[in-house]
């Protein structure tokens, strides 16, 4: 008794509310505005999507309507390289309650397979006559050997020796035109609101490139700088406010993007004991209102694309902090296309002086055949990154081209990579390779002293053959194996990974610099 009036109260219940309704959609079909923060690639890769190459905070505004109760909003367009986990959304009054990546994106060989077993239609040309025939067909399978029933038969794509294609009368739902994020969410009301979405996606890096060229006077150069913007995912961001960070971010290797693959199709033609000549893929059309790809039609050609915008003045990116890290903002909106690189001003330093410093480098252990004259000594151009001589800004790390300013033109001195410079800190370019300081080296002694530590005495004799004073430095590299200099005939200076001893040697002077290491085997 009790069960039956349980049975008609819920049976009342079900007639009183109704079948339960479909969640209201709201699309946005792209963003009103983006913004762009792109962080350095740590690893110095470019264009894998594997969650650690190079990084970006996208913002998106969008504009997007909601209704009462749930409701489920897609955002079309986001990036190729989302990486779905890090999506916030501010702005909207409603309660987030999931949140999902459509990433099936639309290719010939993904429609191929999500219509299996549906109606289409195979459309052959006469190559003599060009008279086109339509046989209904149904597709059996794909998009590896694509399969179909026709006429009561089977056939294969792309095997009869004719030009001939497929054609879709609509896109399979589960395909998404472009990569999509969507959200189901839960409003008290309904109402129309300008929301912001950011996420985090890979595919886009930046670096620093600096041309350096020394003028005629030998004594100061012109330096300048380019932020260097790489996009290698499949989405442009138009017009976006930029901004770049100088500094090596911390990085999980969990950051990963969801890997939206395409798939290609091709024939699976059996022996029939016939040589057909036939395009190994046929194409793919769908008809309708969404899209028509690869019809062989005759088409009006598209509008000429309007007047590109002169490009702004030149000016330099604004330099700012960030926590430890440096922010430069370039100075108006750029396009970040995909599969562009593209370069921006960052620096433009005219007149800059330098020293010219020549260095000669050893390290712990280091032994040199007793006739061995001809050594590599490094010639540096050395300046002061500070206001007085023209600089004075936080210089990102990169690659620098160095030139030189001659009579005939032109001409390429060198080309190297170096690290970020601080404000203050000396900053270094490497010139070239000189002969103008001749370096003999010497191990004079090797010493135990006890089971784990050996003492090496080692002498330099540097010579300048030039008729000019010249600035010498004898560096010392350090591996973490010296455990104490215990003497040495000029003073050790911490530099660049290492100790330097500088001196200054007059023209034609011969000077034997040393030092006396002890160091841990």
């Amino acid at each position: 008794m009790r069960r039956s009036w349980l049975t008609a109260l819920s049976v009342a219940l079900a007639l009183l509310t109704g079948p339960v309704a479909a969640h209201a959609q709201s699309v946005s079909a792209k963003p009103d505005s983006v913004a762009l923060t792109i962080y350095q690639d740590p690893y110095g890769a470019r264009g894998y999507y594997d969650g650690r190459s190079g990084l970006a905070l996208v913002t998106e505004w969008r504009t997007v309507e909601v209704q009462a109760g749930h409701s489920k909003v897609t955002f079309r367009g986001v990036a190729a390289g989302i990486v779905p986990a890090t999506a916030a959304l501010d702005g909207l009054p409603a309660q987030m309650v999931e949140r999902n990546q459509d990433y099936n994106l639309m290719s010939p060989g993904s429609i191929v397979a999500a219509a299996i077993g549906e109606p289409v239609r195979l459309v052959r040309t006469n190559p003599v006559t060009g008279v086109e025939t339509v046989r209904p067909a149904v597709l059996r399978s794909g998009p590896n050997g694509v399969v179909l029933e026709v006429d009561g038969g089977i056939e294969a794509l792309g095997c009869s020796g004719e030009p001939e294609r497929l054609v879709f009368d609509k896109i399979p739902d589960s395909l998404s035109p472009e990569p999509t994020l969507s959200m189901t969410v839960r409003a008290k009301a309904a109402g129309t609101y300008r929301v912001r979405l950011t996420y985090l996606a890979v595919g886009l890096n930046w670096k620093a490139n600096y041309v350096a060229t020394v003028r005629p006077d030998g004594k100061t150069l012109d330096l300048t700088g380019w932020i260097t913007l790489s996009n290698d995912s499949a989405t442009t961001f138009t017009d976006a406010p930029t901004q770049v960070v100088a500094g090596d971010v911390a990085r999980s290797w969990r950051t990963r993007a969801t890997v939206a693959y395409g798939k290609s199709k091709s024939p699976a033609c059996w022996p029939t004991g016939l040589n057909f000549a036939y395009d190994e893929y046929g194409d793919v059309v769908v008809t309708g209102n969404r899209i028509q790809a690869n019809a062989p039609m005759a088409m009006a050609p598209p509008p000429p694309p309007p007047p590109p915008a002169p490009p702004p003045a030149a000016k330099e990116a604004e330099q700012s902090e960030l926590g430890d890290y440096k922010l430069y903002t370039l100075p108006y909106p750029t396009t970040v296309a995909a599969r562009q690189t593209k370069q921006l001003l960052m620096l433009d330093a005219d007149g800059v002086a330098f020293d010219r410093v020549y260095r000669f480098t050893s390290w712990p252990g280091a032994t040199w055949n007793p006739d061995q004259k001809d050594l590599p000594v490094q010639l540096m151009l050395r300046m002061k990154n500070r206001k007085e001589t023209g600089l004075g800004r936080p210089l990102p790390g990169g690659n620098a081209m160095i030139g030189q300013e001659t009579a005939n033109g032109h001409l390429l001195a060198g080309e190297f990579k170096f690290e970020n410079s601080a404000v203050g800190a000396p900053f270094d370019l490497v010139l070239q390779d000189s002969r103008q300081i001749q370096v003999t080296p010497k191990l004079v002694s090797q010493t135990s002293k006890g089971k784990r530590r050996t003492q090496f005495v080692y002498a330099f004799e540097a010579e300048n053959n030039t008729a000019a004073p010249a600035a010498f430095e004898l560096r010392l590299l350090d591996y973490g194996r010296i455990y104490k200099v215990t003497a040495s005939s000029a003073k050790l200076v911490a530099r660049d990974g290492g100790r330097v001893m500088p001196v200054v040697l007059a023209p034609g002077e011969k000077r034997t610099l040393g030092y006396t290491l002890l160091v841990t085997q």
